[in-house]
């Protein structure tokens, strides 16, 4: 916007005496007057400047959420800075306030599009608040939806062009109240018939190219209306011409008896079932449906049907509820893609009338579940341990925790008693979600539970979509009759052997009857402190994974948008020597190394890339959620309390600092964190997997750091401490020490 202030020459006078001197003094006085004003600050007006910036921000957000986001950025490229008038935003012009020049007004914006830059969505109202436009152009824009009231407030508008968009609705009437001389709607898609309240006005308007107008020119009782520029692409007639047959001045009605409607789940990524009841159009009635499929990201950002593909309604079923009102079934069946687990979806169902007009309804969120619940742990006892024996015959306790789903929650959990000996099932029993992790009473029905026998409790999870996990078997429980206690039956073998020979048999009896209470004793001992030590690991790793709070995880879904990842990889040291050392104990910690990595994984929104045996390859958003996981994963197997079997394989055993604070108990792992900034880092999603690969040289860094690390050690490049080192506290303080310069085979030159 450029100002120019012109000056005007006034005649000259001639004065003389007192009269010149006063001149003198009253031109002295104009001067500093306009020294004054001139030293003020011109700026835009405050709400102008707002509506124009709340104007390009609408837009530009709209097309970040779009495929077309460049083309938004590039029309609006000088709109970044600076004041609106003074910065030179392109098609913005400006004029001082006639009570305060100090003050500039917008008085007209000219954005019209091109193939190279256009923006799109809906028509925003954010320039309804330009109280001084006087011309506006937007024309050969993407702009679609209805002209939105706040235009109506346009009082001073002169010059209006909306030519060549998508709009629809009918025509505003608001010109009426307007200064307007030329008006454009030219190529659009407003339908129904020319406003009455244009009666009356001298204005000329050009309606071409909207088919779906139709009907007579109001005749405005010989008051004269608005000049046209034509008819052509329109069904409008003049007065007395026939109307075309069918014209409809309204689209399909749908409100509250269209009824659209998906189950709450969908077991299915590649179709969706759904039912929907018909439209109404007392005009033309409805020629067609098409129905659609659309995330519910998409349809709550933006509100339209563009970029959304529609198909012709091919209804398995329909049945007649009422007069005109029928109910319409039908399943979209997609090919060559899939839904993704977790994603939200919305059915679109668009009617056409006779006349062409359409409508379009939603239906209610649908969530796809196709994985069902995680398995969890159960216990053969209520007080969520295992036990080795039982005297009860009619009912058994159990309790069962880790059962999840993050998709579909989890409904209720089925329960039967399983006989290990016969094979023989006991009538399953349902318990509500808020049963796990609490006592729970399982009756053995009209099979009472047998002396001698084994048993176990089978758990079903079965989550909100209806879908049932794999079902997870207790450890047996076998059934035993009550046994005398050790004092009564050394009585009885006191009292035989003194009856049977006297003294020194006694004596003897009893030193045999010693002898083997104390080898069972010890037996006893044994075996139950092995499986106290198994219980106390699997219910450490329990406790741990209920803490876990999985919404937050980072799915593929989430990872396509990211360019900059931070990458984990972890190794278990000395994994071939301990497998070849002990099968059992290495079966232990494998078991349990991969459970802790995958509840740190989801604790710190992670992403499981890849496993190879027990090495890890995980991504995340930034590198304080690696750090920590990477912490987390360390102390959590540092806590865990290894049974002896473990701590005797080899990297197992305690290690304690010289002054006698432990630094090693149980396997170690060894981890590497490199972050990938932007170009270094490159992803995709596997054809047949669905999951996402990654490659580039940051990625094979990140593999190399991992390698060089030693067990119970986490190796970071200097990229990732430049990060750490602004934010200490959000990394939660980690000790990092710098170890020196490596050549990685992935890079030219040794990194830090």
């Amino acid at each position: 916007m450029r100002s120019r202030i012109t000056q005007r020459r006034l005649p000259g006078v001639r004065m003389s005496g007192a009269k010149a001197q006063l001149a003198v003094v009253l031109l002295v006085l104009l001067l500093a007057s306009l020294t004054t004003v001139q030293a003020q600050e011109t700026r835009t007006s405050g709400n102008d400047a707002r509506a124009l910036a709340d104007f390009r921000d609408y837009y530009l957000a709209q097309g970040l959420r779009s495929s077309g986001g460049s083309s938004s950025v590039r029309l609006f490229q000088t709109w970044m800075d600076g004041d609106p008038c003074l910065s030179a935003w392109a098609g913005v012009e400006c004029a001082p306030s006639p009570t305060d020049t100090s003050i500039l007004h917008v008085t007209g914006v000219t954005l019209r599009g091109s193939t190279a830059s256009s923006i799109q969505g809906q028509l925003s109202p954010q320039l309804g608040s330009l109280s001084s436009l006087q011309s506006l152009d937007l024309s050969n824009n993407q702009l679609s939806g209805t002209v939105p009231p706040e235009y109506y407030r346009l009082v001073n508008l002169a010059n209006y062009s909306v030519a060549g968009n998508d709009l629809s609705g009918l025509l505003p009437p608001f010109f009426a109240q307007s200064r307007i001389s030329m008006a454009d709607f030219s190529g659009n898609s407003f339908y129904g018939g020319l406003p009455q309240d244009w009666c009356g006005r001298t204005f000329t308007a050009d309606v071409r190219r909207n088919p779906h107008l139709c009907g007579e020119i109001p005749t405005c009782s010989g008051v004269g209306y608005p000049n046209l520029m034509g008819l052509q692409g329109t069904a409008l007639s003049l007065l007395g011409e026939a109307v075309p047959q069918g014209c409809d001045s309204t689209p399909p009605e749908c409100g509250d008896a269209c009824n659209v409607r998906v189950y709450h789940f969908t077991l299915s990524t590649t179709q969706v079932p759904y039912s929907f009841q018909g439209f109404q159009d007392p005009e033309s009635g409805i020629d067609s449906y098409e129905v659609g499929l659309a995330t519910l990201e998409h349809w709550r950002d933006f509100g339209t049907v563009d970029g959304v593909p529609f198909y012709p309604f091919d209804g398995q079923s329909s049945a007649i509820l009422g007069t005109n009102l029928v109910q319409h079934n039908g399943t979209i069946v997609l090919l060559g893609t899939q839904l993704l687990n977790g994603e939200q979806y919305v059915v679109l169902i668009r009617a056409s009338n006779g006349w062409g007009l359409q409508a379009t309804a939603e239906s209610n969120p649908t969530t796809v579940s196709t994985w069902g619940p995680s398995q969890g742990y159960v216990f053969n006892g209520g007080d969520c341990k295992n036990h080795m024996y039982t005297t009860r015959l009619t009912s058994l306790t159990t309790c069962w925790v880790g059962f999840s789903d993050s998709i579909a929650g989890i409904e209720g959990f089925r329960v039967q008693i399983v006989d290990r000996n016969l094979s023989a099932l006991h009538v399953e029993e349902w318990f509500p979600a808020q049963a796990q992790n609490t006592s729970v009473t399982v009756s053995a029905g009209d099979n009472p539970l047998v002396v001698g026998n084994s048993y176990a409790f089978r758990v079903w999870a079965v989550n909100r979509a209806g879908t049932v996990s794999n079902p997870v078997d207790s450890q047996p429980l076998e059934v035993d009759e009550p046994k005398p206690t050790p004092a009564e039956e050394l009585s009885r073998v006191v009292t035989i052997a003194a009856s049977a020979v006297g003294g020194v048999v006694l004596l003897a009896a009893l030193a045999v009857i010693g002898y083997f209470l104390y080898k069972r004793l010890v037996l006893h001992k044994k075996v139950l402190k092995r499986v106290e030590e198994h219980q106390a690991m699997v219910k450490a790793l329990i406790s741990s994974l209920e803490q876990v709070d999985g919404d937050d995880v980072l799915t593929g879904s989430k990872i396509r948008k990211c360019r900059e990842l931070a990458f984990v990889t972890t190794d278990l040291l000395d994994s071939t020597k301990m497998a070849a050392a002990g099968v059992v104990g290495f079966q232990q910690v494998q078991d349990i190394h991969d459970q802790v990595m995958r509840e740190g994984i989801s604790r710190h929104s992670g992403y499981e890339i890849n496993t190879e045996g027990d090495a890890f390859q995980v991504a995340f958003q930034d590198v304080f959620q690696a750090v920590k996981f990477c912490m987390d994963v360390q102390y959590r197997l540092l806590e865990v309390p290894w049974s002896r079997t473990v701590l005797r394989l080899p990297s197992c055993k305690e290690v304690y600092s010289p002054d006698g604070d432990l630094l090693y108990k149980g396997p170690r792992v060894r981890m590497g964190i490199h972050w990938a900034k932007k170009g270094t880092v490159n992803h995709r999603l596997h054809p047949l997997t669905k999951h996402r690969i990654f490659a580039g040289p940051s990625w094979r860094v990140a593999g190399e750091l991992g390698d060089a690390a030693n067990g119970g050690q986490v190796l970071m490049t200097h990229d990732t401490w430049s990060i750490i080192r602004t934010n200490m506290s959000k990394a939660n303080y980690p000790v990092v020490e710098q170890v020196g310069l490596f050549k990685f085979n992935a890079m030219t030159t040794p990194m830090w």
